[in-house]
């Protein structure tokens, strides 16, 4: 004879096992955390608002990419599709031009270098016909976590919630960049006056 608790067990669904490595992933329990998606995001305070399974929902519209070192990773004034968050490696972004970029002799003046945990490519995912500002160039072997336009339209249709959060993490970068441009500015401006 079967007790209630053994029959509620055998009704109810299983995790599925991504969910539960995820999870596992996730858990101070886990020896295997230090490289797991989620600590990941943990570490980036614009995810702060994300639960777990927002941030493992999140996850499943991601795409890995692997770049050797000193390989494009995209090019200035090519059409934006996709954010990236570097994972793993660096990435420098240049206004170079496209042929001093694929040039290996070519000595590229790197307006930053970003690394593990910072993010770039934001205008991408929310203006429309979007050109690259810039070029983005792997300074060494790096492995970048990529959303492109289309699974942001897909999430917006099957996760409404989680894109909405995703979308005000994206303003807030934006806002954060559009800041550091203006603080930028008036230190400029502020040495040219004193110049005059």
């Amino acid at each position: 004879m079967k007790t209630g608790e053994t029959e509620n067990a055998e009704k109810g669904k299983k995790l599925s096992s991504h969910i539960a490595k995820y999870f596992w992933q996730a858990s101070a329990l886990s020896g295997s955390r230090k490289k797991s998606v989620h600590r990941f995001f943990r570490k980036i305070p614009e995810f702060d608002d994300f639960s777990d399974i927002e941030l493992y929902t999140f996850s499943k519209y991601l795409h890995v990419r692997e770049f050797e070192a000193n390989e494009v990773v995209f090019h200035r004034n090519q059409a934006g599709l996709s954010f990236y968050l570097i994972y793993e490696g660096s990435v420098g972004i240049t206004l170079e031009e496209k042929h001093q970029v694929l040039n290996p002799e070519s000595d590229l003046k790197l307006i930053a270098e970003l690394e593990k945990y910072n993010y770039f490519g934001e205008l991408s995912l929310l203006e429309e016909q979007n050109r690259r500002n810039a070029a983005a160039i792997s300074l060494r072997k790096a492995t970048l976590l990529a959303i492109y336009k289309p699974d942001l339209d897909e999430m917006i249709e099957e996760h409404s919630v989680v894109a909405a959060k995703f979308l005000k993490a994206l303003s807030y970068i934006v806002a954060k960049r559009l800041q550091l441009v203006a603080n930028e500015l008036k230190i400029v401006k502020d040495k040219l006056r004193e110049k005059e």
